[in-house]
């Protein structure tokens, strides 16, 4: 390596510091970003099946310290596994919010293709899927709500839309219970009330607060015919973990180095003056990779929260300055990954919805099946919270040739950490069951799934440095295990917060000159426009 000091090192290749690199080597600054695994995307990666196979086997244990536990899988894999995109963060994408704003102002927008979440659904105590009306022409057309019951809702949502926080309907209740905030409120009746708080704001308990599910709502909201009538997208190919290689191959682009797959050996802090180019200030930090014969140093240390319970030389370079910051420590997320061979979604299609059960006419175009869908089950309905997030299995492949249909089903349950002592397999199973009998649409024998895995991931506690200390070494903030819609744009708020940090930061080390203070004004400079995408046409 002909030059080995950089500004900023950055350990972890998760989607937050995907798009702080991008930022930053976009900015100017010379990035070199690592990772231990030898995937992008760290342990939000999209992986091919028997990748994944690896990744449980290496990652899972039963260890109280480890953040996956209580892993188990089917022993065989199914054929051609390297055609498989397989999501260990599935999430959906608002249409509208600070990770759309920083894929199209990055142009890393041309580097993934999405497409419009087909289908939200709520499962019931009477064992069918209801579908979620996605707009207002569905609220009227539902025929199960009442003309007054409608006048209601719209009512509700035309104040969800709107700029609620200093409203009257909302003072003094910020911390009140969602579900009850909307009963008492807007007199809409339980079973409305629970499906707008479980599949419109994401909520996970009947006891969440008022404010912030309303701040989701608000987003659901706005979305809606941002690029067609659902109000979120997904990805094609793999979700976080295909946007994480996006931003890192646009830094790549602008100069960004990546050695993927290298155990660090050693990390540790230098006071001598360096005299190297790139700036007259001191080599903050050493960076020893395993098979890599350069010896690294960078002004600026950035690092994820996994970095540093889980590599002992973090642990011990900064002994007195990191600390644990509180976080909803309270839940775990049980995780199934379920692979069907058949089209369980054109299934989902035709049993979806009473209206398809009663035997409605439906048109052979409609009836082909749902590219994505998002299943809820409310905690009234089967023991426990579940969201299910659904999405078939896209081939990566160039060639046209038609594959066998293949539905790949992510299943997420949040579980109390401190009662809960049971598998996840066993904790999965009666939502494992109904998938499989939906499977078969309940006609003929139960089709199981050719594939399983299951897993415990355990939130990440995050650790903050006290600010006399920040500038030598920052910490990316950990994602949040749920709400499902939330984790891509925290991950973008995230990284716009660390890269104005590390800006002062460099600032501050390297001691510029007073003309070129306030170089960097923004988080995304203006693309050239043969470079950029149009808006409203991506």
């Amino acid at each position: 390596m002909e030059d080995a000091h950089f500004h900023i090192g950055i350990l972890g290749t998760g989607l937050t510091e995907s798009i702080l690199a991008a930022a930053l080597s976009k900015a100017g600054y010379k990035v070199v970003h690592i990772d231990e695994n030898p995937h992008y995307g760290a342990d939000e990666a999209s992986l091919p099946l028997d990748e994944l196979v690896k990744w449980i086997d290496d990652h899972c244990s039963d260890s109280t310290t480890s953040r996956f536990r209580g892993a188990s899988r089917s022993s065989s894999i199914p054929p051609s596994p390297r055609q498989y995109a397989i999501c260990l963060r599935p999430t959906i994408f608002p249409s509208l919010g600070p990770l759309i704003i920083s894929l199209i102002q990055s142009g890393v927008s041309k580097y993934s293709t999405f497409r419009l979440l087909d289908q939200v659904a709520v499962y019931d105590s009477s064992g069918i899927f209801k579908n979620v009306p996605g707009s207002k022409e569905d609220i009227f057309k539902a025929k199960e709500i009442g003309l007054v019951e409608k006048r209601r809702l719209m009512r509700f949502l035309e104040f969800a839309a709107d700029d609620f926080e200093r409203s009257k309907e909302l003072e003094g209740k910020h911390d009140m219970p969602f579900v009850q905030f909307i009963r008492q409120t807007f007199l809409l009746k339980d079973e409305i009330a629970s499906t707008i708080a479980y599949s419109l704001a994401y909520c996970q308990t009947s006891t969440d607060p008022a404010l912030p599910a309303l701040k989701r709502l608000n987003v659901y909201l706005r979305s809606i015919g941002r690029y067609g009538p659902s109000p979120f997208l997904v990805g094609h190919y793999g979700g976080v973990g295909d946007i994480a290689q996006g931003f890192c191959r646009a830094a790549a682009v602008n100069g960004a180095v990546y050695i993927l797959g290298r155990k660090i050996l050693g990390l540790s802090q230098s006071s001598e003056k360096s005299d190297h180019a790139i700036s007259t200030s001191t080599s903050r930090h050493t960076i020893e990779l395993e098979d890599v014969p350069d010896t690294l140093t960078c002004d600026l240390l950035i690092t994820s929260t996994s970095h540093i319970p889980s590599n002992p030389v973090l642990q011990t370079s900064h002994p007195s300055s990191i600390h644990s910051h509180p976080v909803d420590s309270a839940k775990a997320m049980a995780r199934c990954i379920l692979i069907f061979d058949r089209a369980f979604s054109s299934v989902v299609n035709n049993l979806l919805t009473e209206e398809l059960l009663d035997g409605s006419n439906r048109s052979e175009e409609n009836k082909e099946r749902l590219g994505s869908a998002v299943l809820i089950f409310p905690p009234s309905t089967v023991p426990g919270d579940l969201r299910i997030m659904q999405q078939p299995h896209l081939s990566q492949g160039k060639k046209r040739s038609r594959r066998p249909k293949i539905t790949i089903v992510y299943l997420s349950l949040p579980v109390n950490v401190s009662t809960s002592t049971e598998s996840p397999e066993i904790v999965l199973a009666p939502y494992v069951d109904i998938l499989c009998q939906y499977s078969s649409g309940f006609r003929g024998e139960i089709t199981q799934p050719v594939f399983k895995a299951f897993y415990i991931e355990y939130p990440q506690c995050n650790l903050v440095i006290p600010k006399s200390e920040l500038f030598p070494h920052l910490i990316t903030a950990a994602l949040p295990l749920f709400p499902l819609p939330d984790v891509a744009d925290i991950a973008a708020i995230n990284a716009k917060d660390v890269f104005y940090q590390a800006v002062g930061a460099l600032h501050t080390i390297n001691r510029e000159s007073e003309n070129d203070e306030g170089k960097v004004q923004q988080l995304w400079p203006p693309l050239p426009r043969e470079e950029g995408n149009d808006e409203e046409a991506w």
